[in-house]
């Protein structure tokens, strides 16, 4: 990152873009740094979820800590906002639940001993309690899939990268928290 940025001051508000698409796919900000390694560095992929992936997308978004989020929905993203979307308000798994029934209709409220949230990502990467460890929006999605008894997408997948849009979008004007702490 340093050798195409510089300084890791020059990132500030660089974490922002993204979700964005990149030669007509969606990416996200863990992706696009395995891309820049690969490409720029001649290196290979960090695992997902590994810690120096982690660590390095955390480095990089605190840099716009304070900033507001302002996702753009453009001719380049709109289907990928779509789809987002859809799969926000779509029910999932042996419990026919959707992200709205939670994290909009719900919100405040107690499910099991956690009060739900509005489900906006401008606090990740985040430590996570229950975790101890750092976790990407994405493996959050992961776990609330698999807490619906749904079959969860992989990490990267599109499906996942246009929810992070989505959402991402609905945090417009929130300040980017990252990185913050969620149980």
């Amino acid at each position: 990152c340093q050798s195409c940025h510089g300084d890791p001051e020059n990132m500030r508000g660089i974490s922002l873009k993204y979700p964005k698409v990149l030669n007509e796919k969606l990416i996200n900000l863990e992706q696009r740094i395995n891309l820049c390694r690969t490409k720029n560095m001649l290196s290979e992929e960090f695992d997902i979820e590994s810690k120096n992936l982690l660590g390095l997308s955390t480095l990089i978004t605190v840099q716009s800590r304070g900033m507001k989020q302002n996702i753009e929905i453009n001719s380049d993203n709109k289907d990928w906002y779509e789809l987002g979307k859809k799969l926000y308000f779509k029910k999932i798994g042996q419990m026919g639940l959707s992200c709205n029934q939670c994290h909009d209709d719900r919100v405040g409220l107690n499910l099991r001993a956690e009060k739900v949230s509005q489900g906006h990502v401008n606090g990740f990467p985040s430590y996570l309690l229950r975790w101890s460890k750092v976790a990407s929006v994405h493996r959050r999605i992961q776990f609330c899939n698999e807490q619906a008894r749904a079959e969860p997408y992989k990490i990267f997948s599109k499906e996942y990268n246009a929810l992070q849009l989505y959402l991402s979008w609905r945090g417009n004007g929130l300040s980017i928290e990252s990185p913050s702490v969620r149980k």
